[in-house]
């Protein structure tokens, strides 16, 4: 039986075997949010809407962002500090949050889907990310509604959700049944 390595001392780059068997806590510890903090450290500290989204040039996650900047004042009603989880690098993160109008929001940068992951977010399959659901709302949002297809940056079969944390724990959590599957942010604030 070989020692575990204390978290701390972990090398920060891990295989998708090793990422399964960490907890939320585990990686939340070593995961980097845009401010400077550790995404266990601000957990901790405020109450939490994590907010994963697909990639970048996903219309569903660019609906979502510009929701979620109709909510920022609610949010802050309820002091709930949203973090946008993204597959991209840091500069893809400030870049599409740029786009939506939320260049003060937070932001962790998780090209390894490590957290995605940890909160049990699926792959979708091929129904979830083309059955006719979502093919009508992805016409709806993108044609419809103006939000248009963007460059494709992470991982398409991954699928989103969110997660209201609070004192480091999950209160709600809201994982997508498909990749048209909207953040239901009225029940997030009931």
């Amino acid at each position: 039986m070989t020692e575990k390595t204390p978290i701390a001392q972990q090398d920060h780059s891990l295989t998708t075997d090793e990422a399964s068997h960490q907890t939320i806590d585990q990686i939340s510890r070593k995961t980097m949010v845009s401010n400077g903090d550790s995404l266990a450290d601000l957990a901790q500290q405020k109450k939490l809407l994590l907010v994963f989204v697909r990639h970048a040039g996903c219309t569903f996650c660019r609906e979502t962002l510009i929701e979620l900047k109709g909510k920022l004042s609610v949010l802050k009603q309820h002091e709930i500090i949203p973090v946008v989880i993204h597959l991209g690098t840091p500069t893809d993160g400030e870049r599409m949050l740029s786009r939506a109008g939320l260049q003060e929001t937070l932001h962790v940068s998780n090209p390894g889907a490590e957290l995605y992951r940890a909160y049990e977010l699926k792959r979708g399959q091929l129904s979830q990310l083309f059955g006719l659901r979502v093919l009508w709302q992805g016409f709806v949002s993108a044609i419809l509604r103006g939000y248009g297809f963007g460059s494709f940056v992470g991982d398409g079969f991954q699928l989103g959700g969110a997660f209201l944390v609070e004192n480091g724990r999950i209160v709600k959590s809201f994982p997508a049944k498909d990749a048209a599957d909207k953040v239901p942010f009225e029940c997030i604030l009931e």
